[in-house]
């Protein structure tokens, strides 16, 4: 039997004959599935802006500011955020009205209420490029004041709507000109852009994210994306064959905006890591490693794999094999990279993968959405996708030559910047499995708690903090008071205010140093101190930190001769963890469960036990 080929047009008719929630469910779906070509993604945004309010969707307001043209970047944010499950309504400010629309408080883009802006520049749009053969110091001066008027802006952003910025990073003119000697002086256009746009990174503020599409050119060939004709007739700055690249290096951008980036990539093994089935093949059997093209590739993803590890992403296995056999590859295989130590959580049985995921989701204490898992067999990969439809399934199947590029286009481990506790991540959570281990196997909470030799400091925020706390802001959920994903800006203005109070946590026990893993920030006045934020990690949770940062919260209120702390919960589908915290901590609620407010008065309530030195 010959197979459908899959059509797009097809899909689009079937989904028009449907109800709306249902028709954006079974797009959504197949955008996850199926790749685009330039006329199709145009099609389907096309299609998506005729959708208002769906009932049941999860709709996000995005506002795009542009010097050039920007209906083609909104159909493809449209089906980025789709194939993340989000509906996006777009406002596209008037062609090159930038500064009025940010600056007038009448303006369509302030009438709107953007929960994420957008600043699509061009390098066209430069103020101050250089036209030609310029002195250093000129150069300095024109670098100063592009840089400014971004600064400028981003300010004006920052006052006026408070809301996440998304920017483009600028991309060069395709014109090579003089060749290398071009790379050689400060003056020429390439030189210029890439200079700028290292200085826009070091100066942004922590509510500006980077779409980097200077690398995303760089990808595709820069003579490439350029498309003159676009540009002088249409004001469009790249071919619009790439919008479906675009729209995945949006999505990875988006994602990080909304921390809903994904945290664990967990793997099978066979014909997965290495070619065969080791249980057939033996040790020596199994393809990996330079003795064939084939065992070469494997090795190569081996290694792509153990890079995104070191990077911060929670590695894990998920195989049906034996582990006493499949341990011997990580121990004794000459040529595989990939090291037992560097898995946080391993599940080698016989049992069904989904029940293993969910295992390994709970495990780690992370939602079972953030989860990448890779598998060769299509019917395995089909059957998650059903079962556990929030995970992101990839079926590696096929050469394994193009695994790296098959997972790599997929922007899925984008990040902004690395924390130290970014690096230190897989550690983390491997100390909180040996953690797991000693718990059930204590006799009481308390000799377990004892055991961990836990380590905490808990100190006054200072500006050192600030790039750490900005991070949790845009990736902590469940633990989480308000989800109010306060940028680096406003974090560094409540440390200077005198009525408010921000106290950072960190945390080693005896298994591993974990570094900030949770921060309270409350506001103090008329002797009353309301919590406003309150975040911790979820490697962590179990542990008392809680009441360890909230009573050194108490000592502060205290000093400051507060007579009651408050608090409001703001409830989420995943942040409901933290209500059973409150009454533990003292708290009573006065208003209407769970959102309040809930009322501790200092020095009457008995202050919270801790076993956090």
């Amino acid at each position: 039997m010959t197979a459908v080929k899959f059509s797009w047009l097809a899909e689009l008719q079937a989904a028009r004959n449907a109800a709306s929630a249902e028709a954006l469910t079974r797009i959504c779906a197949a955008l996850q599935i199926h790749s685009l070509q330039g006329f199709e993604l145009e099609l389907i945004g096309r299609w998506l802006a005729d959708f208002e309010n769906v009932d049941g969707a999860r709709n996000i307001r995005i506002g795009i500011l542009s010097d050039l043209s920007t209906q083609p970047l909104a159909n493809a944010i449209r089906v980025a955020a789709l194939r993340d499950g989000l509906l996006a309504q777009i406002y596209e400010a008037p062609f090159g009205a930038v500064h009025q629309e940010v600056l007038s408080e009448t303006s369509g883009l302030h009438a709107f209420r953007p929960e994420v802006v957008v600043l699509a520049m061009g390098a066209g749009g430069l103020a101050h490029l250089p036209p030609g053969p310029m002195s250093d110091d000129g150069v300095e001066q024109a670098l100063v004041a592009d840089l400014a008027d971004f600064q400028l802006l981003w300010a004006w952003l920052e006052r006026s709507l408070g809301v996440p910025i998304v920017q483009h990073c600028l991309v060069a003119p395709a014109a090579i000109l003089s060749g290398s000697a071009e790379s050689r002086v400060r003056w020429s256009a390439h030189s210029y852009v890439d200079t700028l746009n290292d200085r826009l990174k070091d100066s942004a503020p922590a509510t500006v994210h980077w779409l980097d599409l200077a690398r995303l050119a760089e990808r595709v060939g820069v003579s490439n994306w350029h498309d003159p004709r676009l540009m002088h007739h249409a004001k469009f700055s790249f071919a619009t064959r790439f919008l479906p690249e675009y729209a995945t290096w949006f999505g990875a951008t988006l994602r990080g905006v909304l921390g809903t980036a994904p945290k664990a990539l967990v793997v099978d093994l066979d014909n997965t890591l290495w070619g065969g089935v080791l249980g057939d093949d033996d040790l020596d059997g199994i393809r990996l490693g330079p003795d064939s093209a084939e065992g070469e590739a494997y090795r190569a993803f081996c290694g792509y794999i153990k890079a995104l590890g070191s990077r911060g992403i929670i590695l894990g296995i998920c195989s049906k094999n034996e582990w006493s056999i499949a341990e011997e590859v990580f121990s004794s295989h000459t040529h595989m990279p990939l090291r037992i130590s560097d898995f946080a959580a391993v599940r080698c049985n016989w049992k069904d993968k989904a029940t293993n995921l969910r295992e390994i989701a709970r495990d780690l204490n992370i939602d079972i959405s953030t989860i990448v898992f890779l598998d060769d067999n299509p019917a395995e990969c089909e059957r998650i996708t059903q079962e556990l439809p929030t995970v992101r399934v990839i079926c590696m199947d096929g050469d394994p030559a193009g695994f790296i590029q098959r997972l790599d286009d997929q922007c899925l481990f984008h990040s902004q910047r690395f924390s130290r506790e970014d690096l230190q991540r897989t550690d983390s959570y491997k100390a909180r499995l040996r953690s797991q281990e000693i718990e059930r196997e204590a006799a009481d909470l308390s000799s377990y708690l004892l055991s961990l030799e836990m380590r905490g400091t808990a100190e006054r925020a200072t500006a050192a903090h600030l790039p750490r706390l900005a991070q949790m802001e845009m990736k902590t959920n469940q633990f989480n008071l308000s989800t109010r994903r306060l940028s680096q800006n406003r974090l560094q203005g409540m440390t200077e205010s005198p009525d408010h109070v921000l106290i950072a946590v960190t945390l080693a026990d005896r298994f591993a140093d974990h570094g900030l893993v949770a921060y309270v920030a409350a506001h103090c006045a008329s002797k009353v101190m309301t919590i406003t934020d309150w975040l911790m990690s979820c490697r962590v949770f179990s542990r008392t930190l809680e009441e360890y940062t909230f009573r050194n919260l108490l000592v502060e209120a205290r000093r400051r001769d507060i007579r009651r702390v408050e608090l409001h919960f703001k409830p989420t589908a995943k942040n409901g963890v933290m209500v059973n915290s409150f009454a533990a901590l003292g708290f009573q609620c006065v208003g209407e469960h769970p959102v309040g407010p809930w009322v501790h008065e200092v020095g009457i309530n008995a202050e919270p036990r801790t076993f956090v030195a």
